[in-house]
């Protein structure tokens, strides 16, 4: 039985879909349209603060949300990435591995205890993709990232494969 819970970050042109599920390990099924898709990599995690546009020398912007550039990002471990067209916008279906679940479960624990200024920060290729307003502790190891229009979610998979 698999359980989805949803949040939209709808101030950001990046969507984040965050999906917990309850059958840790389980991989996409492979596309029979030949759907670029990766095996192993990385994404890089971090809670920050929201900050007042030029406050602090490390302040930065990351689609419309001013947030404390992290420091250090965690290298959360993902057993694949797959592309998925089945939406208007195109979606990268992320499973962490082990450890990288562990990770996101850490992070997003620690965001709702930081408060409504905390967000998470995803990190993609050494660029800074989102900054997630965390709605909830997530436990499973699937994360769907809506891409904005302009991004190449073949060039996003092969930059998590590369992580």
């Amino acid at each position: 039985m698999v359980s989805r819970t949803r949040w939209f970050y709808t101030l950001v042109p990046v969507l984040f879909l965050l999906s917990a599920c309850t059958t840790a390990g389980a991989n996409p099924p492979p596309s029979a349209t030949g759907t670029p898709s990766s095996s192993g990599g990385s994404i890089g995690l971090a809670v920050s603060k929201t900050c007042a546009e030029m406050s602090d020398p490390q302040c930065v912007s990351v689609n419309g949300e001013d947030i404390v550039r992290p420091s250090a990002f965690d290298k959360a471990g993902v057993d694949s990435a797959t592309v998925d067209h089945s939406t208007k916008q195109d979606v990268v279906d992320v499973t962490f591995d082990k450890d990288g679940a562990a990770i996101l479960h850490t992070l997003t624990k620690q965001a709702m205890q930081d408060g409504s200024t905390a967000r998470l920060i995803v990190e993609i290729g050494g660029n800074l993709k989102a900054a997630v307003t965390v709605l909830h502790t997530l436990d499973g190891p699937e994360l769907e990232l809506l891409l904005a229009p302009d991004d190449n979610a073949k060039h996003v998979v092969q930059q998590i494969s590369a992580g």
